[in-house]
């Protein structure tokens, strides 16, 4: 079965006693990055910049000069032998931290060859000696991915292997296989709700990961962290009502009931009208037909602002001037191409401009381009302030930089979101602070105390679990309900 449910009996609740926080230490890190007609300034003093937080002059207690030093060989590299020491490595402030992100989904088996070797020679030329770099597509989990300084292994990934798939019409999953299966085969003009379905998953399943790396690497260390990523960028979809309705003309789904009757937990037999298992398939179609990826960007773009997250897309495509690729389906008319290129590329220059990053679209350059991002990184400085807003209000705090030398550009973190009250307990009792994902949930019923259950989740995990807990107003016991999910791939196997 892909669900199942079990009741918890508690016999006492017992009140866990709070721990006592300095909401007034609320050390933030800055990183600044001042130039000159391009060139990196490197004489600054700390009275030579005044820092505010949402408009309030900040005292900078910390302040120091880092320059990269330049690459060495690759024997010469000292490299973690293991995933903590790597993630110790990365938490020097010295040291840069990349993520090359390499979007399957969304990238041609062309643009997969084209980045090749400037990815490649950005690897083992451009890297500083401390540098530590990461590799990860949307079917990797953040916690998968292992920073390394010797590039040699990840240059012989990029060299051997073709991974653009968004070209590539029968490279199908097998949830994918299963919408085929329930809406039709893609040809030509036929299987177009099949079409919408998977490319609005794989849209998902790429902004999925993004976030997951954003959270991931917010809790590796406060300093700016690099997210260079290879794409041909996203439709970014939103609501589509005719997609949600789009198999009302199919046969009905028989829907397995599930509840509680007389004291027992009861779960019906799951049915199929058609030979293949239509609940899965009407659950995808309605959830995918109302998301919201515009929306979702945004807030990844606030989540990499709160964890200093700087990302630097690089289009795939280089100079182009379509979006869609050469077959085998039919492609659309002249204006919705361009529609489509333009928001693609629009929303990977919003995701630079609001992250602090640069975006490399309209070039076949790639790697001159990736050379200046390294060098855009190269020489900066480290600034701490205790911020004097100890509101635990959970707000989106300004952070702007002014450079009193005349002639003087500065690029600098620009914000961060505070912490809330709740976020603070529960990462002080994890041990962390770094935006772990929680879900929890408090039965509405009369009399319910509010005692949420708390499970730490992954949400690309292939097991998932939901709880909900209720107390009775007068008594001392309570009852929790735990539901876990197998992912459907997998529960299909078994």
């Amino acid at each position: 079965m892909g669900i199942g449910l079990c009741a918890l009996s508690i016999a006492s609740v017992v009140a866990a006693q709070q721990p006592t926080f300095r909401a007034g230490a609320n050390l933030v890190r800055v990183d600044l990055y001042a130039t000159t007609d391009g060139r990196p300034v490197e004489d600054l003093k700390a009275d030579e910049i005044e820092l505010r937080e949402d408009g309030v002059v900040q005292n900078i207690d910390s302040f120091e000069h880092v320059v990269v030093r330049p690459a060495g060989s690759q024997e010469t590299r000292v490299e973690p032998n293991t995933v903590e020491e790597s993630r110790q490595m990365a938490a020097d402030a010295r040291a840069r931290v990349f993520v090359i992100f390499l979007d399957t989904y969304h990238s041609q088996l062309g643009s997969s060859a084209r980045m090749r070797v400037p990815l490649t020679r950005f690897l083992e030329r451009v890297l500083g000696a401390d540098d530590l770099v990461a590799l990860m597509t949307p079917e990797m989990a953040a916690s998968d991915i292992t920073f390394a300084r010797r590039t040699t292994v990840l240059s012989n990934i990029m060299q051997d292997e073709w991974w653009g798939r968004r070209d590539r019409a029968g490279d199908l999953d097998p949830k994918e296989k299963v919408y085929e299966a329930c809406y039709g085969v893609i040809s030509g003009n036929a299987g177009a709700t099949t079409k919408e379905m998977l490319e609005r998953r794989r849209e998902k399943l790429t902004l999925d990961a993004l976030d997951d790396l954003v959270k991931h690497l917010r809790g590796l260390r406060e300093e700016r962290k690099a997210v260079i990523t290879v794409t041909e960028g996203w439709r970014l979809f939103t609501e589509n009502r005719n997609l949600a309705r789009s198999g009302d003309d199919q046969p009905p789904a028989l829907l397995p009931p599930v509840g509680v009757q007389g004291g027992q937990l009861g779960v019906g037999r799951r049915g199929s009208a058609t030979g293949v298992d239509r609940v899965e398939c009407d659950a995808d179609r309605m959830a995918l037909a109302l998301m919201n990826n515009d929306r979702r960007l945004r807030d990844i773009e606030d989540e990499a602002n709160r964890g200093n997250v700087s990302f630097y897309p690089v289009y795939a495509q280089g100079l182009t001037a379509f979006d869609a690729p050469l077959g085998p389906d039919r492609s659309p008319s002249l204006a919705v191409d361009s529609a489509n290129l333009a928001t693609r590329q629009n929303g990977l220059r919003e995701l630079a401009s609001n992250t602090d990053g640069v975006a490399v679209i309209g070039t076949n350059d790639a790697e001159g381009a990736l050379k200046r991002i390294a060098a855009d990184l190269s020489s900066y400085y480290l600034l701490g302030y205790y911020s004097t807003n100890t509101k635990l209000d959970g707000k989106f705090r300004n952070i702007s930089v002014r450079i009193k030398r005349p002639d003087v550009q500065v690029r600098a973190r620009r914000g961060y979101r505070g912490l809330t009250a709740e976020e603070l307990v529960d990462g002080a009792s994890n041990g962390s602070l770094n935006g772990g994902l929680k879900a929890s949930s408090t039965a509405n019923a009369p009399g319910a105390a509010g005692s949420g259950l708390n499970v730490v989740v992954n949400p690309r995990a292939q097991f998932r679990i939901r709880t909900s807990g209720w107390t009775p107003a007068e008594g001392t016991s309570a009852a929790a309900w735990v539901v876990g999910e197998l992912d459907y791939a997998i529960d299909r196997k078994s």
